[in-house]
Formats: C-alpha cells, structure tokens, sequence
C-alpha cells in the first residue's frame, strides 16, 4: 500500500493523505483522479495559473520521465507545490 500526501490547494481540496495500492509514480496522480473526479483537471488549471507541483517518491524528486516511468514499489508519494520562476 502507498501513501500519497497531497500539500497546498491540492490537500485542501482533495484531502491530505491517500492510500492506494499503486506501484508505479505515475500511477499516483490517475488512481486519484480516477477515485476523485477532476484532480488531473485541477493540476492542469493550477498550472495555467501559475501553481506547480513536484511528486517526491520515497525522499526521490521524480524530475525525468524515466524516474517517472519507472517500476518499482512506492511507500510514500508526497506531491508538493514547487516554486518556479525566471
């Protein structure tokens, strides 16, 4: 079982802590959206206004595809509001 902690307007809209049986990453953000409906279209419309997230895999940044794609088995997802800039 993994725990996905969501943080800023994510956790307040969606809850601050899940648990799902996933083991991939990229499994985190569609087995959410798939038990509650509009999160993958919250992200994308916080993005568009300026708010983005960093998904941390058991203490990782998850920053390439590859480490995004990857299999292995998750204990703890946390997807955390990243600060961008120029």
């Amino acid at each position: 079982m993994t725990t996905i902690f969501l943080y800023g307007k994510l956790a307040k809209e969606f809850g601050k802590q899940i648990k799902m049986s996933i083991v991939r990453p990229k499994d985190a953000i569609a087995a959410i959206d798939a038990n509650q409906e509009g999160f993958y279209n919250r992200i994308i419309d916080l993005s568009k206004k300026g708010f983005h997230y960093t998904l941390i895999a058991d203490d990782q940044i998850i920053g390439s595809p590859e480490e995004y794609l990857g299999k292995r088995k998750i204990k703890e997802i946390h997807i955390v509001p990243t600060i961008c800039g120029s």
